[in-house]
């Protein structure tokens, strides 16, 4: 099993790139350490899996979350831990500003959709969701 907690932004960063298709994200480590690097992004770990959230400056001094990565170990799926893990995230990131994210297929819709996300816009199997329930 793989320690997230123990990993440098180096090592997510090169984890992330390695499991792109399992992520169903195009990312590469050299732009992931770039983020985590400068502060754009932040890497949350927990014994089980890791987030990635990069942060966009609003208005004022708010931070628009927009989630880049989430992984639960394979072993450790099916235990409710992302859905407990994305409710931490949420109310970390989240209490300011909408989070937004991308994802494909209708299982991520699905997990994303129970946690109150909505499909704001599509391109081809590509969904941009968000939890603002206003914009549509």
């Amino acid at each position: 099993m793989t320690n997230f907690e123990a990993m440098a932004h180096a090592d997510i960063a090169a984890f992330v790139e390695a499991n792109t298709t399992e992520l169903g994200a195009d990312l590469t480590a050299d732009y992931v350490l770039t983020l985590l690097a400068s502060g754009a992004a932040v890497a949350e770990t927990r014994p089980f899996g890791l987030a990635i959230v990069q942060l966009t400056a609003g208005g004022g001094t708010s931070l628009i979350p927009h989630l880049l990565v989430l992984l639960i170990a394979p072993e450790q799926r099916g235990q409710k831990l992302g859905h407990r893990f994305m409710r931490d995230l949420l109310g970390k990131y989240a209490k300011d500003n909408h989070m937004s994210l991308y994802c494909a297929g209708p299982a991520r819709r699905r997990f994303y959709g129970r946690l109150g996300f909505v499909v704001e816009s599509k391109d081809g199997e590509m969904r941009r969701m968000t939890t603002n329930r206003e914009r549509r």
